[in-house]
């Protein structure tokens, strides 16, 4: 396992480095071929991108672990190349869980405002500034909340210590007292008794973080169901507009990258340890998943759209297909 931390930390800085090219990609094609039917779309693409390349710096900055041991989830930073100190890197693991979230946020908000602009049309809700500053004050919020969470409520303690020193020095080969870790713990031993009693800040905590992740799929999927079923009912009339379709399934596929390998694995590690199921391997392997996200993420709309794909391939072409 320590050979694999070394790789998944050089694999993250070569991701980070792509991640960067394929926004940066993405921010030139939002310049030269977004159409007037794009509306507010291409803002929320712009804050999703430059979210996605401040998650991936942190990813690699940080390196950050999940394990599972004794109904504890532990999220360790793998790295700490300036040697900063433990609140330091307590508040770069916090600022990393508030970019996860926005990511999972403004994902499900793309979704909100394709079924604004084709099934709601009467009602404005992404027309104008004050409207685009409130919906991004919601998401920074819901982030924020994540972050708060993170860093006041998964704390180290003496309990978690003894728990997780011993798997880090097996599986990873480093020492506790090298790395800064947050952790929820679902039930705590009581020495005395030795009967366990249930943490109930902790389960709060990890069941805010399962409602959030909950309900952005379940809007996503309800904006999924009612903008196929409008488009349909729209492709025969003069209204229909094909730049909508080709943003609809640019958008699946952006659903589908970190829904697969981001957050439906994440929502299964905060499942887990109320069955005592203890993993290392498995959900440390969740850290490339992550790593390869924000790269793939912009390529679904370079590709997907026609505009932006004509306009790609005339740069390193010099002619459209």
């Amino acid at each position: 396992m320590a050979m694999f931390v070394e790789v998944a930390s050089y694999f993250s800085w070569i991701a980070t480095a792509f991640a960067i090219i394929t926004n940066s990609v993405l921010f030139y094609l939002f310049s030269k071929a977004t159409t007037p039917s794009f509306g507010n779309y291409t803002t929320l693409l712009t804050a999703n991108s430059i979210n996605l390349i401040v998650f991936s710096f942190l990813h690699s900055f940080v390196q950050p672990i999940i394990s599972i041991e004794q109904k504890v989830v532990y999220v360790f930073a793998a790295k700490n190349y300036l040697q900063l100190p433990v609140m330091a890197m307590r508040l770069l693991l916090s600022a990393y869980g508030v970019t996860y979230c926005m990511s999972l946020v403004l994902c499900s908000l793309t979704f909100v405002f394709r079924f604004n602009k084709v099934c709601n049309q009467e009602r404005k809700l992404f027309d104008t500034r004050s409207q685009m500053c409130l919906w991004f004050s919601l998401v920074a919020l819901i982030g924020l909340f994540w972050g708060f969470c993170i860093f006041y409520l998964a704390v180290a303690t003496p309990y978690v210590d003894a728990i997780i020193e011993k798997p880090l020095r097996d599986f990873y080969d480093v020492n506790l007292e090298e790395v800064t870790y947050v952790a929820a713990v679902y039930t705590i031993m009581d020495p005395t008794t030795g009967s366990p009693s249930v943490n109930w800040q902790l389960v709060a905590m990890s069941g805010s973080f399962l409602l959030i992740i909950g309900g952005t799929m379940v809007t996503t999927g309800y904006c999924v169901y009612q903008i196929a079923r409008k488009t349909d009912e729209f492709k025969e009339t003069t209204i229909y507009d094909p730049i909508q379709k080709q943003l609809f399934y640019a958008q699946l596929v952006q659903m589908a990258i970190p829904f697969a390998f981001v957050f439906i694995p994440i929502a299964i590690v905060l499942i887990c340890p109320i069955f005592e199921f203890n993993g290392n391997v498995a959900f440390s392997l969740s850290s490339i998943f992550v790593s390869i996200f924000p790269i793939v993420d912009p390529i679904a709309m370079m590709l997907l759209i026609s505009s932006y794909r004509q306009e790609l391939f005339s740069c390193c072409c010099n002619h459209k297909y």
